[in-house]
């Protein structure tokens, strides 16, 4: 009679251990106004602090965290391998990926590529593309008085 009691006792006592533990992270997600910047250049650290996760626990209820919060952890960054990555993005156990991308930060385009000896440069055509620390680009024209062709 006593095992059976000592065994009743031990299980209510792990029941209402395991009561308190509160909610249990069911899901990750990045809602889209909360995405971070996707368009880094060539050798740019890493910046998500722009964006946020949005966490959802098992109970229904729901937080919201900067992505630059110390319990994420973020795989799959290279900042010298251009082109499209796909970011792991884990929280508590969950995870999700983010694609972004990594630009040089100048490219040409439309410009004559061909030339003979004593051919001119022609600055009539092309452009030069620039990519800021913020992702955006600026176009410019290669006549564009801003520029110098040496």
């Amino acid at each position: 009679m006593l095992i059976p009691l000592v065994l009743v006792s031990i299980l209510l006592v792990c029941a209402a251990c395991d009561s308190n533990k509160g909610p249990v992270v069911s899901g990750i997600s990045i809602q889209p106004n909360d995405k971070p910047q996707t368009v880094f250049v060539k050798g740019q650290d890493l910046d998500l602090s722009a964006g946020k996760l949005t966490v959802t626990n098992d109970d229904g209820t729901q937080k919201v965290i900067e992505l630059n919060d110390p319990a994420i952890t973020v795989t799959g960054h290279d900042k010298n391998t251009v082109g499209d990555q796909n970011l792991v993005i884990t929280y508590e156990g969950k995870s999700i990926n983010l694609s972004i991308s990594v630009v040089e930060r100048m490219t040409f385009t439309g410009y004559e590529k061909e030339y003979f000896v004593n051919d001119k440069f022609n600055t009539s055509r092309g452009s030069v593309v620039v990519v800021k620390d913020d992702g955006s680009k600026i176009t410019v024209r290669l006549n564009d008085p801003t520029i110098s062709v040496d």
